[in-house]
């Protein structure tokens, strides 16, 4: 387990759960970790804490857990699902790495050669478009202000990174905003 966020019943954490070889029949060549999201209560007494499974994804790691529109979203490798009580939504987006913006939006990432980003807005998922391929494989995304960073390595194993300001595709003058103007 990687992520870890409050909740009003406890925490929510998130990451990973490696099967065993074999496991359901599957290779031991193949990839045995599984995205894995846990709730964790406690009543502050002797007793140790309680973990329940909220959901076992498919293979991959749950990379990032954050509060937005109303529930908490556990983007990861193979899904990404918004938590929002006792209901789970499955997202079907595919992420290496996320951030929420300070407008409460949840940017995904993919992976090298992504010409797209996704974005969960209070109105659903939107997908934008990259003005080019992204060159590299997202290992970290963070918010600061109006802007999400986006950092990772590239094929020749080296660092890169990009800044998105995303109140530019809100803005009147953004292609975005002349067609809502439109509309």
């Amino acid at each position: 387990l990687t992520e870890i966020i409050a909740t009003d019943e406890g925490w929510l954490a998130a990451g990973s759960w490696r099967a065993p070889t074999n496991w359901q029949g599957t290779s031991p060549a193949s990839s045995s970790f599984y995205e894995l999201v846990v709730s964790i209560t406690w009543d502050a007494s002797t007793s140790a804490p309680i973990y329940d499974i909220v959901h076992l994804g498919g293979p991959g790691v749950i990379h990032t857990l954050a509060a937005t529109h109303g529930g908490i979203v556990a983007a990861g490798q193979t899904d990404a699902v918004l938590i929002a009580g006792d209901e789970i939504k499955h997202l079907d987006i595919a992420s290496m790495s996320a951030a929420v913006d300070s407008n409460n939006d949840m940017w995904f990432f993919g992976n090298s050669g992504s010409e797209t980003i996704a974005v969960l807005t209070d109105k659903g998922m939107e997908i934008e478009s990259l003005p080019e391929p992204l060159k590299f494989t997202p290992i970290h995304a963070a918010a600061n202000g109006a802007n999400v960073e986006i950092h990772g390595i590239n094929a020749q194993d080296e660092s890169e990174s990009i800044t998105i300001d995303v109140d530019a595709r809100l803005a009147f003058t953004s292609l975005r905003g002349i067609m809502d103007l439109g509309f």
